[in-house]
């Protein structure tokens, strides 16, 4: 089975942004940010300060748990979670951040009046976040999708109330991100993405199709970047399941290089089109995944020759 799906041509060569009103993880200065379990000289720590950190009032402290390799650079933009303390009263909160089965982040926050804890999440997978104050055991759990992670600043806000409770909101800007996909390839199931104003054609010049097929008996996910000098143009998230294959289109103009990338084992590679010498002539790229989670690369030209554009 196939399906097929085109991109917005007004979204080639644009690069990710964010916009609007979300809180930014860098609007502290050192002066605010403390680091895990430390307390200012000569304040007298709250009495679960042994395995607590404290926020100071107006203060923030930062989190950045786990490995962020696969999610630099490219179309999208990095998570983040907020804490925060309205209320004139200071209250421990513990917070548990899990991530494709593994812990990210757990620990407890003693988070004074005006107080916030910040924690930014830049792996490409789903995460759930939970939280529960000391005492009341009020909780919060808020679970955000591995499709939320494009071009916009997402962000869960958990705020405590005077009673003790918290309230959980998740929150995105609405911006229209083009030419960042996630997709999933069901097994036996061919999807195919074009890129730009590609239309099949036989005669259009520099036609490419990026290939990323797995044949073997586990599901992986693989993410293709589509770049130009420093622009990414293209940024693709597959999760492809056994006997499955992720085709996507594109004109070579203005396109230098392919990236692709393994999520569950950080194998990568990359084809640098200009040092292939395809010229005009159509041409494909195939990234196989392998057993081990490592790629198997290959580019063919699929034409003997050029052909002209009679368009």
């Amino acid at each position: 089975m196939k399906r097929r799906h085109v991109l917005a041509a007004a979204g080639l060569g644009a690069t990710a942004a964010t916009a609007g009103c979300l809180q930014r993880l860098d609007a502290t200065t050192p002066a605010d940010t403390q680091p895990r379990g430390s307390t200012p000289d000569g304040d007298t720590p709250p009495s679960d300060a042994a395995r607590s950190t404290r926020v100071p009032s107006g203060g923030t402290v930062e989190r950045a748990p786990g490995d962020d390799t696969s999610g630099i650079g490219g179309r999208r933009s990095p998570h983040a979670v907020f804490l925060t303390n309205p209320t004139n009263t200071g209250r421990t909160v513990a917070l548990v951040i899990v991530q494709g089965g593994k812990t990210l982040l757990d620990e407890a926050f003693a988070v004074e009046p005006e107080g916030t804890v910040a924690v930014e999440i830049r792996r490409l997978a789903a995460y759930t976040v939970e939280a529960t104050v000391e005492g009341s055991g009020e909780t919060e759990t808020a679970t955000v999708e591995r499709a939320q992670f494009d071009c916009n600043a997402t962000s869960v806000q958990l705020e405590l109330q005077a009673d003790s409770s918290l309230s959980s909101s998740t929150l995105s800007t609405l911006m229209a991100c083009g030419n960042v996909v996630t997709d999933r390839v069901a097994s036996g199931e061919r999807v195919e993405h074009t890129v730009g104003t590609i239309e099949q054609s036989d005669e259009l010049d520099g036609h490419h199709t990026v290939s990323v097929e797995n044949p073997t008996a586990r599901p992986l996910t693989a993410r293709l970047l589509l770049g130009d000098g420093e622009r990414t143009l293209f940024d693709g998230l597959f999760s492809v399941e056994p006997d499955a294959t992720a085709d996507v289109h594109f004109d070579r103009n203005g396109s230098d290089r392919i990236e692709a990338r393994v999520l569950e084992t950080d194998a990568s590679a990359t084809v640098d089109l200009e040092e292939a010498g395809l010229g005009c002539t159509a041409a494909r790229t195939t990234f196989e995944l392998t057993e081990g989670g490592v790629l198997d690369t290959s580019t063919i030209s699929t034409d003997l020759a050029c052909h002209p554009n009679d368009a």
